[in-house]
């Protein structure tokens, strides 16, 4: 019975932040798919770029404070990163692609929403077991604590994917006139 339950809990792991993720951010994806506008980038795009990056690296130096530089830590550096730059670029493209055009929601969906979303879907999962373990060691209030930041959570996953829906709506109005124009062609 316990292996059973071990592949299940790690399935969960694995299904649960994807589940997340494609719930936030897949109405985006979908309009990208659909629209396959032509990728274009902006300046504050490039800002946007420089917060992702400079977000996680603040925590890595802030969690590793005081330590001696080592190697292992500037790939950490590298790793953070590459990571940032490369979800930046894909998450632009998907923007572009999608035909969302206007600066505030770019720079909201890159700085806002992309990290909320990655990390919440992470803290889906992790925030549960590691209140269970405090709690069992004799931290009931911060275990308890812990595995109730599970709601707000789900509050904050909630509205950020009502705001990528609604950011992808626009765009999806001003396709469909081009769409039917198209098929009216294609019928004469």
């Amino acid at each position: 019975m316990e292996p059973f339950i071990g592949v299940t809990i790690f399935i969960v792991m694995l299904v649960t932040p994807v589940a997340c993720l494609r719930w936030v951010l897949g109405p985006l994806d979908r309009a990208a798919k659909d629209h396959q506008f032509p990728v274009q980038f902006s300046l504050a795009d490039l800002l946007c770029l420089f917060v992702l990056v400079q977000l996680p690296l603040g925590g890595l130096h802030f969690a590793l404070r005081g330590e001696k530089v080592e190697p292992g830590f500037l790939i950490a550096d590298a790793a953070v990163i590459g990571v940032s730059a490369a979800v930046w670029w894909t998450y632009v493209r998907t923007l572009s692609r999608a035909g969302i055009h206007v600066v505030s929601h770019r720079c909201i969906a890159l700085t806002i929403v992309l990290p909320i979303a990655f990390v919440g879907s992470i803290a889906v999962v992790a925030l549960p077991p590691i209140g269970l373990e405090l709690a069992s060691g004799g931290h009931v209030s911060l275990g308890v604590a812990l595995v109730l930041a599970e709601l707000p959570l789900f509050g904050v996953l909630y509205g950020r994917a009502k705001f990528t829906r609604s950011i992808v709506a626009p765009a999806e109005a001003q396709r469909k006139p081009m769409d039917d124009g198209l098929r009216r062609k294609e019928a004469q």
